[in-house]
């Protein structure tokens, strides 16, 4: 079997004097590429053994993973997501199914394919099932990718840091990516299993505290490793994935409460502090985009003839009243209310006592009507274009001078120990607001990093 980290140009290990590259290379070579060959195509032959000879215990896996998920939504809404999201489910079911489900007292899936194919198998096959049983999912950053060849990789919870080898994946993801996943030790090198989950940077820090709350709660399980953990406990991390993606997917497209009713728009009401209703209108009127229609009507409008993927020339995104005592909101869609809620937190600060958020539903004698309907952003495009757009926004902000810092600029505040304090309050409001109900997660831990503060965990 190659050794990767062999030199080329070094004696080759059979002893024949010769280099390495000139002896036993090439074959080796040929043969790992057949091993890896094997150890890939022997992932669908274990699912295949999982689903035709363990068909009820499938079921069995599926339920337990989808029961506690999918109590909080309608279960026409719950297939619908199913549907949409069918290759991940099937992968995640699959993957938890044949290394962590006991499928017989202390045996699982792998253990009993191996028991009765071990002797067929290449060697590299055996090995990587060996190293995928006793593995464990956990939660991953990329660190670094080397395009096309492989992916450093942190887990969050062990804080391990390891090089992983996979041309599929070092094209797709990203540094910084976040993501479930399976890393599988096989001979000299780390492999994925088959299960990617993706999870959003913005909402890693509560999924680790919950965890880690979950391991505190049972009894001497300080003392396990979260391998192990999660092992023995193999529905947390599909239980908790899988409500994510329920919850992702209500963002996207029509969310419905526990009562099957659906939900038609956002409403946001910034309740002002009293006295200030002319110095927020002109603040308004400073905003990119932002149209008066009268005294107290605006709509917030952005010009997209630039934006090649959009057959638009312009888009009203939200529409805004003021009165004496508040500004009331309503966004087109949840990507939009981020984006919003973040332009005029930044630009309305000071003058903010607090927001209140509402969910109106359709049909609701609330709803004037549907904003959405001139709404013609492809979703698959909203949610890049809306992030585009915050992030174009926020490398302005760094250097515009902000009233409720007093009138310097973020950057400026950064050096001030006095003025930091309240960037940093500002910062905080501004990561808080995108864990309301039904807002599209923005990853804005970077604005901390640019302006060399330590980001607070809340």
């Amino acid at each position: 079997m190659i050794t990767p980290k062999v030199s080329l140009f070094a004696p080759c290990h059979c002893g024949s004097g010769r280099k390495y590259k000139n002896c036993c290379w090439k074959a080796e070579k040929r043969e790992y590429a057949r091993g890896r060959s094997a150890a890939s195509s022997v992932i669908n032959d274990v699912f295949a053994f999982l689903n035709h000879e363990y068909e009820f215990d499938k079921d069995v896996i599926v339920d337990t993973i989808m029961s506690s998920a999918c109590d909080c939504y309608n279960h026409d809404y719950v297939l619908k997501v199913l549907e949409t999201a069918d290759g991940f489910m099937t992968l995640l079911f699959n993957d938890t199914g044949v290394a962590d489900y006991m499928i017989e007292p202390g045996k699982t899936v792998i253990d009993l394919y191996l028991e009765e194919k071990r002797n067929v198998l290449h060697p590299m096959a055996v090995e990587f099932l060996q190293g995928w049983r006793k593995s464990g999912i956990s939660l991953y950053r990329v660190k670094s990718v080397d395009l096309r060849k492989s992916l450093t990789v942190t887990d969050l919870l062990s804080k391990k840091t390891v090089t992983v080898s996979d041309n599929e994946r070092s094209d797709i993801l990203n540094r910084g990516d976040t993501f479930f996943g399976r890393v599988v030790k096989t001979y000299e090198e780390y492999l994925f299993s088959p299960v990617i989950l993706p999870v959003h940077p913005r909402v890693v820090d509560g999924i680790l505290e919950e965890f880690r709350e979950e391991k505190a709660s049972i009894p001497r399980s300080k003392t396990v490793s979260w391998r192990c953990f999660f092992k023995k406990n193999w529905e947390i991390i599909p239980e908790y994935w899988l409500e994510e993606e329920l919850y992702r997917h209500s963002e996207r497209s029509v969310k419905f409460d526990t009562e099957g009713d659906s939900v038609s728009h956002y409403r946001f009401t910034f309740n002002l502090f009293p006295g200030n209703i002319f110095q927020v209108r002109k603040q308004l009127l400073d905003i990119p985009g932002m149209k008066k229609n009268s005294e107290t009507e605006f709509d917030l409008v952005f010009d997209l003839s630039n934006h090649k993927t959009v057959q638009l020339d312009t888009l009203s995104i939200a529409s805004l009243t003021l009165t004496d005592s508040s500004l009331v909101m309503t966004p087109g869609t949840a990507s939009i209310a981020e984006y919003v809620l973040s332009l005029l937190t930044l630009n309305l600060e000071e003058y903010i006592e607090d927001i209140e958020h509402e969910i109106l539903y359709r049909d609701s004698e609330q709803v004037e009507g549907d904003q959405n309907d001139e709404f013609t952003i492809p979703p698959h495009i909203e949610k890049e274009f809306f992030t585009e757009l915050l992030d174009r926004y926020y490398r302005n902000w760094f250097d515009t001078p902000i009233p409720a810092l007093n009138g310097l600029s973020p950057r400026e505040s950064a050096k001030s120990p006095e003025s930091r304090k309240y960037l940093t309050l500002l910062l905080k409001k501004m990561d808080l607001l995108s864990l309301m109900d039904g807002i599209v997660f923005y990853d804005s831990s970077w604005l901390w990093e640019e302006l060399g503060l330590e980001r607070e965990q809340y």
